[in-house]
């Protein structure tokens, strides 16, 4: 990978990347699909901790960033 990126700026491999990801959504959502059936979420995997931070910060007086 490196030999391919040689010269390409941050913008550049940045560029390609969402490049490739919008003609993978155009042309073939199976493999997106495939690879969030694999993929556990963060609400899923961190639900515990999630819910202890909530409780916590329902109970002192802080001001939600949006609604």
């Amino acid at each position: 990978m490196i030999l391919q990126t040689e010269g390409y700026s941050g913008a550049d491999i940045e560029a390609v990347i969402k490049d490739t990801i919008e003609k993978a959504f155009i042309n073939d959502l199976k493999y997106i699909i495939a690879e969030l059936n694999e993929t556990k979420p963060m609400s899923v995997s961190l639900k515990d901790k999630i819910d202890y931070l909530t409780k916590t910060l329902d109970k002192i007086d802080v001001k939600k960033a949006s609604e």
